[in-house]
């Protein structure tokens, strides 16, 4: 997708009317991306999507979780469903992106089937106190190659918190990942060889959390006090301040990669968090390790465009569009004849946490796809690039 084609839909009022508005605005692209993910569970899984969605709701319990901790996020799901046409059941595990993830895995192995998802997704960064320069949360979005052509930045004002928020998303999903007018950012990647927990609380669900808080500290504390679904590490900002927090089940662990505390980055293996699963779809009961060469490369690649030197907007750019390993780059497009269907990136994005904040982002792989910058009130400014 062209970032200047992308829809930006503004969402206010209740909960449910924002999600009902988000819906209606979006309803055909929404119909159409699960029908991209319907044929993805079929192929994969050789059953039903509505048999698989049935039972995948059945054997985890995220609804009282959600309902305890982001009970306004669950409504705008419950608005979604209602404005888009389709039932609250596929809205809600459509918005569950990362625990079907791990859900998969599990399903497969217990058939004696492949791997499925191989949990190599998005490469994250964050940025603070360099002399002259704001804070930075940025990171590439690598999910389905099927999402192409869905991708959605949605504008939200929550009334009863006085915020508004600039959430990257694909139609249906409540969000990839965000910043608030509070200059709060948050980014994510997944961390499969993390436990997991069936009643946890779903990732979108944590970083809508996360965005709903107006301060780094009570964006921090969120995160540590809920319990997780799935193993996820969480790169949070705001004015002077980053953490990389790597979550799972049992564990919330904050990993620096060296001595510089306001510099961090990450792919898709744990550093600091030891919670690791062995059930029957981890990588490791597979007889996988901790760090694929796909998420060592990436990784790699990121320590040296910007472990060290002064880091600006151009050179975050740089390090997200890079594909400085042929086989395992940062910026992923879809190749022909690849058969990993989590190997493209949906967005890149720059979250920049000055007064006023504001965001540059690529609606696609930054390698190939013009940035764009936007703010909480205007439209899209393309850069000429």
């Amino acid at each position: 997708m062209r970032t200047q084609d992308m829809p930006v839909v503004d969402l206010a009022g209740t909960p449910r009317e924002r999600g009902r508005i988000y819906g209606e605005s979006q309803r055909e692209r929404i119909k159409g991306v699960l029908a991209c993910w319907y044929g993805d569970i079929e192929a994969t899984h050789k059953v039903a999507p509505e048999s698989y969605i049935a039972d995948f709701l059945a054997d985890t319990g995220f609804l009282p979780t959600i309902e305890k901790h982001t009970p306004d996020v669950m409504e705008e799901v419950r608005g979604m469903a209602q404005g888009a046409g389709v039932s609250e059941e596929v809205m809600l595990a459509f918005n569950c992106m990362d625990e079907e993830w791990w859900y998969g895995r599990e399903r497969l192995a217990r058939a004696g089937g492949g791997r499925g998802d191989d949990g190599e997704h998005c490469s994250a960064m964050g940025i603070a106190g360099q002399p002259g320069l704001p804070t930075y949360v940025a990171q590439t979005m690598d999910i389905a190659g099927w999402s192409d052509g869905y991708q959605v930045l949605l504008r939200q004002h929550d009334e009863r918190t006085g915020m508004t928020s600039l959430i990257f998303s694909v139609a249906g999903m409540l969000m990839l990942n965000g910043m608030n007018d509070a200059g709060v950012a948050v980014c994510c990647n997944t961390l499969l060889q993390l436990e997991r927990r069936r009643d946890g609380l779903p990732v979108q669900f944590v970083t809508r959390g996360i965005l709903a808080q107006k301060s780094f500290d009570d964006a921090v504390a969120f995160t540590r006090s809920v319990p997780h679904a799935s193993g996820q590490n969480y790169t949070i900002g705001a004015a002077g301040r980053v953490v990389s927090l790597e979550c799972s089940a049992n564990k919330v662990a904050a990993y620096v990669p060296g001595e510089d505390a306001g510099r961090v980055w990450h792919t898709n293996h744990p550093f600091a968090n030891d919670d690791v699963t062995r059930g029957a779809g981890s990588p490791l009961e597979e007889g996988g390790v901790m760090a694929s060469a796909n998420t060592l490369a990436r990784y790699d690649c990121l320590t040296s465009r910007i472990g060290q030197g002064r880091v600006t907007p151009e050179t975050i750019k740089a390090a997200l569009a890079s594909r400085d390993h042929a086989e395992h780059p940062v910026s992923r497009r879809v190749e022909a004849g690849q058969t990993n269907v989590i190997g493209f990136t949906a967005g890149a994005m720059i979250y920049v946490l000055e007064n006023p904040p504001h965001m540059e982002m690529a609606a696609g792989p930054p390698c190939s796809t013009q940035w764009a910058s936007f703010g909480f009130a205007d439209k899209a400014a393309v850069a000429a690039e």
